[in-house]
């Protein structure tokens, strides 16, 4: 019913009417929701002298809606999951137990064997992450040291970076003040960046990864940039919505983790990515602003050599004071 209608109808018996339920077009064909209101004018008398009509473009208070719903319904499977996950875990932990005891008696046995131990553990990470989802635990959290956290993940991943030609190289600020953390939870939202980062590099590249400190918003940064084929921008608000993924074999849950634990550490995640261009991932951290706490982060990162600058202390200032050392520190390349 269009809207000469609605401003007829009410020139004819001077009423309100109401049409919440229909669409108008842009300019480029696209469609949008609107709802209007054809109202009477009267003059003072009461007598009527014409008709207004009023529109409101409904376009985000559709987008709520939907929104809504759909997490009405995340959250009814975020309660399956939890349920089903809790049920898939018990046979899990049997098979894995007999398997252990089973002896193979030859290479060959012993190479199924260890098959079917990888994809024990590859559904088991699949159950964690929909335990995750559903119902997130308690976190401890402890002031940690970014750079030593990104350092020890990197070292476990160097394997399977090597087996994908992937070379990553790091550049870790060993002085950054810590953040309040779960390390755990981290370790996982590093091992998600860096792992997809590799897949997305079929023949192989460079993986480069940074920590810094942004003064100005008092946050830790990390960087991931790798050399891969990219994301399309109009994939990336989608990237944290649950079972949504660009892999075939991709659970969807990966980055709907890590988009979680970023938010449970009131940080940020935010992308950038062109396709054929690599993709860059920022994740920002509140820093701690407990200042001699933070002195402890030197002492917790020297031990990175993925082209970390390094500290050499001088000899004639170790027993001084920690400050005082502090500003003798050199950095060596």
């Amino acid at each position: 019913m269009g809207e000469n209608t609605f401003l007829d109808k009410t020139l004819m018996d001077g009423k309100v009417h109401h049409e919440k339920h229909t669409y108008f077009c842009h300019k480029d064909g696209s469609r949008f929701p609107v709802e209007y209101v054809s109202s009477p004018i009267f003059q003072e008398e009461g007598e009527q002298i014409g008709a207004v009509i009023t529109f409101r473009d409904m376009t985000e208070q559709k987008r709520t809606e939907e929104l809504l719903r759909k997490s009405d319904m995340l959250s009814a499977v975020g309660q399956l999951a939890a349920g089903v996950a809790h049920e898939i875990r018990n046979p899990l932990t049997s098979l894995k137990g007999f398997l252990q005891l089973i002896k193979p008696s030859t290479g060959k046995e012993n190479y199924y064997m260890e098959i079917m131990q990888d994809e024990l553990k590859r559904i088991e990470h699949i159950v964690d992450e929909f335990l995750f989802v559903a119902k997130p635990k308690v976190s401890q959290f402890e002031l940690k040291s970014m750079s030593a956290i990104v350092s020890s993940t990197v070292d476990l991943l160097q394997p399977q970076a090597r087996l994908n030609n992937v070379e990553i190289r790091t550049n870790l600020n060993s002085r950054l003040p810590l953040v309040y953390c779960n390390q755990h939870q981290m370790k996982q939202v590093f091992i998600n960046i860096i792992k997809n980062a590799m897949e997305a590099m079929i023949d192989g590249g460079i993986l480069h990864i940074e920590t810094d400190y942004i003064s100005a918003l008092q946050m830790v940064r990390i960087r991931f940039n790798d050399e891969g084929c990219g994301i399309p921008p109009e994939r990336i608000p989608k990237l944290a919505e649950p079972f949504y993924s660009t892999k075939e074999k991709g659970t969807g849950l990966g980055l709907m983790v890590t988009y979680k634990i970023i938010e449970t550490h009131s940080g940020d995640i935010q992308f950038r990515s062109r396709p054929d261009r690599g993709t860059t991932v920022d994740i920002l951290l509140p820093a701690s602003r407990h200042e001699d706490e933070n002195a402890e982060d030197e002492k917790n990162s020297t031990d990175m050599d993925h082209g970390n600058d390094k500290l050499k202390g001088d000899k004639e200032s170790q027993d001084n004071c920690q400050l005082e050392r502090h500003g003798k520190d050199r950095d060596k390349r």
